[in-house]
């Protein structure tokens, strides 16, 4: 069973993978100008997904 502590460690892993540029990959993916619809729309929604993963660790910090 995972503690509650440990949970938090791995979301606070995950926001730094975040930060330390899985987000702007997926930004620059969503915004490249040959880029397909398709892939676009790919990029777009794994930007949301690192977007939830920063806000999840923000509630795992407060």
């Amino acid at each position: 069973m995972l503690t509650r502590p440990l949970r938090d460690a791995y979301w606070f892993a995950a926001a730094s993978n975040v930060l330390a540029g899985a987000l702007g990959h997926q930004l620059s993916m969503a915004s490249r100008p040959g880029a397909s619809p398709k892939a676009r729309a790919a990029a777009t929604r794994n930007a949301t997904d690192w977007l939830r993963v920063i806000r999840r660790a923000d509630a795992c910090w407060r």
